[in-house]
């Protein structure tokens, strides 16, 4: 971000107030599928290899360093790059926390999210759980990528998230997810209460349909199976292995859901056994 970018902001809501009425701007025709909010200092590092690789992939990225050019208003050009996104990445840093600019951005993008939507897609660079919650606590019970997962498996997530915001696919509901359990493991029963809880603890700007509530099983299934082998009575529906499959791969999700100790500790012992490259 630019280096002069010095006013002072508090409220990731009221801090929208920077730029123009993004919530009237809704329908603005999308020229960019992502806009990526970052510090300046995080550039080199980590930010501008992400934006590349995200070009390589033929999405369409606004970043300051690309879209603002000598003599244009940046604010000016800041507003027309968030109205005219579909998505705006935000690169949460220790940098990030204590510059006032990038916290602007991060505003507007919650202004967007007047209509229903969730616009915005988190990364941890360098922070903690304790950080974000801290600091951004709006954001603190989404699920995020981590920059420590590498920008070849976050770029592969976002196009998973392009992806289903281009799809019409069956939504995430009660009926959808009995469906799914049904399917998965027809030998085993539906717990209703831990359903209900499982669907009031997910993330549904990233689990749009039961799809991605089963790409999460397909992925933790190695470390579930090691788990329900070692411990079987924490196994006894169909729903127990679904939600500790998403406790495996989602650190939002875990944060936000009860877990009996043992459960706890297993995500520690067999998180190796994930296999992320399961699409």
């Amino acid at each position: 971000m630019h280096p002069n970018r010095d006013s002072s902001c508090q409220n990731e809501r009221n801090n929208s107030t920077l730029f123009y009425n993004l919530g009237t701007t809704l329908n603005v025709p999308k020229s960019y599928d992502v806009f990526i909010c970052h510090a300046s200092s995080d550039k080199s590092e980590f930010v501008f290899p992400l934006a590349e690789a995200l070009k390589e992939r033929n999405v369409k990225v606004w970043l300051d360093r690309w879209a603002i050019d000598i003599g244009d208003s940046i604010s000016r050009s800041i507003s027309d790059g968030l109205v005219q996104s579909r998505f705006g990445i935000v690169v949460l840093s220790p940098a990030f926390f204590l510059r006032p600019w990038p916290q602007k951005e991060l505003g507007a993008l919650f202004a967007r999210e007047t209509d229903g939507a969730n616009h915005i897609i988190p990364i941890w660079h360098k922070v903690e759980y304790a950080d974000v919650s801290a600091k951004a606590p709006l954001l603190a019970d989404r699920m995020a990528a981590r920059s420590d997962d590498g920008i070849p498996m976050i770029v592969e997530r976002i196009l998973r998230l392009l992806d289903r915001d281009r799809t019409d696919k069956p939504g995430l509901n009660p009926d959808s997810l009995r469906a799914l359990t049904k399917r998965l493991f027809p030998d085993l029963p539906i717990d209703e209460f831990w359903q209900t809880q499982l669907l009031a603890d997910i993330d549904v700007a990233l689990y749009r349909s039961v799809f991605d509530i089963e790409r999460a099983y397909r992925r933790a299934r190695p470390a579930v199976e090691a788990f329900a082998q070692e411990e079987p009575l924490l196994f006894r529906s169909g729903t127990d292995y679904l939600t500790k499959s998403l406790g495996f791969v989602d650190l939002c999700f875990r944060s936000r859901h009860n877990w009996a100790s043992l459960t706890r500790l297993a995500f520690d012992r067999y998180s190796n056994r994930v296999n992320w490259d399961t699409l």
